[in-house]
C-alpha cells in the first residue's frame, strides 16, 4: 500500500507540474526534471554530497558521486548522459540499468581561472528512453584569493664561518600563510655555485615547507665574507629577490 500510495503521489505531480526543483542538494547546485505523461518513468537524481561545498585548485581534478533512483520502472532503462561542457568526464554516458539504485562517479578539471572569478560552472543532462530527463547545472569553489606567506632562514647563513672552497648547506623555510590556497614556488639563481635541493614546489594551506641551499665558498681574496642571493617566485605574485652572506674563518 505505501508504494502504491508513492506511486499515485507522484503521478499526481506529473499531471500538475512541468517543472519542478529536486529538494536532495544543499541548495548550491540545480538538478531539474520534465515530467512526461507516463507515470511509470519516475527515477531521480541527487549528489552525495554536492560540488557547491567542495574547493579545488585551477588545474587541479576533483571526483563526485551522484545517484540514480529508479521508483520502480518496470523495464530495464536506457540513460544517456550529455553535456556540452569540457573538463568533465563521467563514468559512463551511455548505459542500461533497472536497478532500484544505481551510484555513478563524474570528474572535472577546474579550468584556468580569471581575475576575481570565485567558482567555475558546469552542466549535464541525463536522458531515459522512456521520456524523462534531468537537467544537472552545478558549480564548484576556487580557493580564496591569498598569496601570503613567510620565508626564514632555520639558522642566519650569516651566523656560520666557512673556509674557501668548503661547501655549506642552509636550511630555507617558506611557510604558507593563507587558510585555504595552496601556493606554487619556484627558485632560480645565476649564481653557478649556489644549488638547491628543490627548485619547484607546492606549499599548503598553513604549512612549511623546507628547502636545503648549498653554496661553495670562492675564494677568500682578501674579503671577510661572500655574498649570494637568488629569487624566488610565487605564481600568484612577482618575483622576491633573497640576499644573503657567509663569512670567512
Amino acid at each position: 500500500m505505501k508504494k502504491i500510495a508513492i506511486f499515485l503521489a507522484i503521478a499526481s505531480l506529473a499531471v500538475g507540474a512541468s517543472w519542478i526543483p529536486q529538494a536532495r542538494a544543499d541548495g548550491t547546485s540545480e538538478i531539474i526534471s520534465n515530467l512526461p505523461g507516463d507515470a511509470q518513468c519516475q527515477f531521480e537524481v541527487w549528489w552525495r554530497k554536492d560540488p557547491g561545498t567542495t574547493i579545488v585548485n585551477e588545474g587541479k581534478t576533483a571526483t563526485f558521486k551522484f545517484g540514480i533512483t529508479n521508483w520502480e520502472y518496470p523495464d530495464k532503462m536506457h540513460f544517456v548522459i550529455t553535456t556540452s561542457d569540457k573538463n568533465i568526464q563521467f563514468q559512463k554516458t551511455d548505459f542500461y540499468s533497472n536497478e532500484t539504485f544505481m551510484e555513478m562517479t563524474i570528474t572535472i578539471t577546474m579550468p584556468e581561472r580569471q581575475s576575481g572569478q570565485k567558482v567555475a560552472y558546469w552542466n549535464f543532462k541525463i536522458t531515459s528512453d522512456c521520456g524523462r530527463y534531468y537537467s544537472v547545472k552545478f558549480h564548484v569553489h576556487y580557493p580564496e584569493e591569498c598569496c601570503s606567506y613567510k620565508t626564514s632562514w632555520e639558522k642566519e647563513p650569516a651566523s656560520f664561518k666557512i673556509a674557501q672552497n668548503k661547501t655549506c648547506s642552509f636550511k630555507f623555510v617558506v611557510e604558507n600563510k593563507c587558510s585555504e590556497a595552496p601556493i606554487d614556488f619556484q627558485l632560480s639563481s645565476n649564481m653557478s655555485s649556489l644549488t638547491f635541493s628543490r627548485k619547484s614546489f607546492t606549499v599548503q594551506p598553513g604549512k612549511k615547507f623546507e628547502i636545503t641551499v648549498t653554496i661553495k665558498q670562492p675564494s677568500q681574496g682578501g674579503k671577510s665574507k661572500s655574498d649570494w642571493s637568488f629569487k624566488i617566485k610565487a605564481a600568484c605574485e612577482q618575483e622576491k629577490q633573497i640576499s644573503f652572506s657567509v663569512k670567512y674563518p
